[in-house]
């Protein structure tokens, strides 16, 4: 699974794309929501895909205005170079975005690019780094007229992605996508249930009377991905017996509870379904191998989703720690007693902004 290979590579590489598009915008600004991976409905997948690099896992997710922004300007030069701003903390992200989509559309023209996290919480469960390649992509596209379509660029990155690897600006490492950073840029929805190959099955906006409260513990540390993928690999076993065990018990709660909640916007019912998931089938027992504080902390708060807080869950492996709730101080309150850094932000309902586009 620890494949190294450098920034710019293609694994899978998208068909019938109308190559050397005429450039339209020589200055792009982005910015695009992150995703919450509240859960993956089959893990044996993220173990075992079907074909190299292309997951079939799924997932439901939330997207929220936790923001990573691009600046893009383009030079007509014929040169192709990549050109990426000191102010990058995350130069080989940025770097394979931009190589990725050269390569895809045929492109001549170089380009001076800034992209950063608005948040600076990699591996904290935000999907930070899905998010930079999506920026920097999304506002490529955008200088060029968008040749892409949503499902094009949603293919691209999440069937050709890495996440850096410490002290390399050169090169990045494989880790599993299942497409939701991009889907949340990409397609309206706060809320999306994705099957195989990041295929929208249901998206419905979050009710914007909610907040989502961000709990960050002490103990949070920038881990880099090589060394995350090392962890998670030695749960690789237990992944595949979760998925053999609670398989079908998962798929009737999202057909018959998940599903009817959604189109509902009954958000307490979701709760249970992800209380479910995360603590009866395993899921926050694994993600505790890397971050031992997370189960002690959900427990602790489990009791306390009632009333004005629909869902208290986590995304990811942790170790954030969110709530959905009406009532933000409340929850503020919580998070804060177990020391943990908190705050808040609305949910994003409608994708990525352009906050600039000059000729």
């Amino acid at each position: 699974m620890q494949e190294i290979f450098h920034a710019g590579k293609i694994f899978n590489p998208l068909k019938n794309v109308s190559r050397n598009p005429s450039l339209s915008f020589k200055h792009i600004e982005v910015v695009v929501p992150a995703r919450i991976n509240n859960m993956v409905l089959d893990t044996k997948t993220l173990v075992n895909p079907i074909k190299d690099k292309v997951y079939h896992a799924g997932e439901f997710m939330f997207s929220v205005n936790v923001n990573t922004y691009a600046k893009l300007t383009v030079i007509p030069d014929g040169k192709s170079n990549i050109i990426i701003s000191s102010k990058c903390k995350r130069p080989s992200l940025v770097k394979h975005a931009a190589s990725i989509m050269q390569k895809t559309l045929n492109l001549k023209e170089s380009v001076i690019i800034e992209a950063n996290n608005e948040r600076y919480y990699p591996h904290a469960g935000f999907g930070s780094s899905s998010s930079i390649i999506t920026a920097v992509a999304v506002a490529i596209n955008e200088a060029y007229r968008k040749p892409l379509s949503a499902r094009q660029l949603v293919l691209l990155i999440s069937q050709n992605h890495g996440e850096e690897i410490a002290g390399d600006n050169n090169r990045i490492i494989h880790v599993q996508c299942n497409g939701a950073s991009p889907l949340a840029a990409l397609y309206e929805g706060g809320m999306q249930l994705i099957s195989g190959e990041a295929t929208v099955v249901l998206r419905e906006p979050i009710p914007e009377k909610y907040y989502f409260v961000f709990g960050i513990p002490k103990s949070y540390k920038v881990y880099d991905a090589k060394k995350l993928m090392k962890i998670e690999e030695s749960t690789f076993p237990e992944m595949i017996k979760r998925s053999k065990d609670y398989s079908k018990d998962m798929a009737w709660k999202i057909i018959h509870e998940m599903m009817p909640a959604m189109k509902n916007h009954d958000m307490m019912t979701v709760g249970d379904v992800l209380e479910y998931y995360r603590f009866e089938t395993g899921s926050l027992a694994s993600d505790a191998l890397t971050w031992p504080e997370l189960y002690t902390n959900m427990k602790k708060l489990k009791k306390e989703r009632k009333g004005p807080i629909k869902i208290i869950s986590t995304s990811s492996c942790g170790p954030l720690i969110y709530a959905l709730t009406t009532d933000k101080k409340k929850a503020i309150v919580l998070f804060k007693k177990l020391n943990m850094e908190t705050f808040v932000v609305t949910p994003n309902n409608s994708g990525y902004t352009v906050l600039k586009r000059t000729q």
